[in-house]
């Protein structure tokens, strides 16, 4: 009895000593992942959020570049348009500088007819050789001629020492026509200017001399 009593009590201290098996299971069981907190096991995985990081260095890396892009671009714009509006601009002083060359080129040729055909008028060549009478009607001839359309045309005869005889202007222009006259003996040479004043001037030939100088200012 006391042996088996002996192994009963042995018996019962070694089932004191082993763990309880149902501790074991909850420990375990307190390791397994949370079902409430796991998005997996839904099968659906939310999207992760930009970082800020990167979309700055985007920035940084994309903007400069485009910058200088727009600038360059509105340079060449610029340029380009600057020299298609000094083309254009050019074309239009050429254009306006022909046409006015084209109608002083005809003014003064239709004055040189003038004055040549002035050259050669009787009352004229009558005034050179009648010096007596001559003041009786020049005068009156030279305030009524106006061939150039204009108020401020200025005529003036000279004779073949270069002295004005008549003139339908003052003093001022009569001196001018001096030094016109002058160089159409010296050059031949009809047209001359003086003082921002251009004259034409014409030799009055009597029996083929040059006898006086009508001088034609517009």
């Amino acid at each position: 009895m006391n042996h088996t009593s002996g192994q009963l009590h042995g018996g019962h201290e070694d089932i004191r000593k082993l763990p309880p098996e149902p501790s074991q299971s909850f420990e375990s069981l307190s390791h397994l992942p949370d079902g409430k907190g796991d998005d997996n096991t839904s099968g659906f995985q939310a999207p992760a959020k930009e970082n800020p990081d990167f979309l700055s260095y985007i920035l940084y890396r994309m903007i400069p570049p485009s910058l200088i892009v727009l600038f360059l671009m509105g340079c060449i714009i610029i340029a380009v348009t600057r020299s298609f509006i000094l083309a254009n601009a050019q074309e239009r002083l050429e254009y306006e500088a022909d046409r006015e060359q084209q109608r002083i080129e005809e003014k003064i040729k239709d004055i040189k007819k003038i004055a040549s055909s002035l050259a050669g008028n009787d009352l004229i060549i009558n005034g050179l050789i009648d010096t007596l009478e001559r003041e009786r009607y020049l005068p009156l001839f030279f305030q009524s001629l106006n061939f150039t359309g204009s108020v401020s045309s200025h005529i003036a005869l000279l004779d073949f020492a270069g002295q004005v005889i008549v003139s339908n202007e003052q003093k001022n222009f009569c001196a001018s026509c001096i030094k016109a006259a002058e160089h159409l003996k010296k050059s031949g040479l009809p047209i001359y200017f003086d003082k921002n004043i251009l004259m034409i001037a014409s030799p009055v030939l009597i029996h083929g001399f040059h006898e006086g100088t009508v001088i034609i200012s517009p």
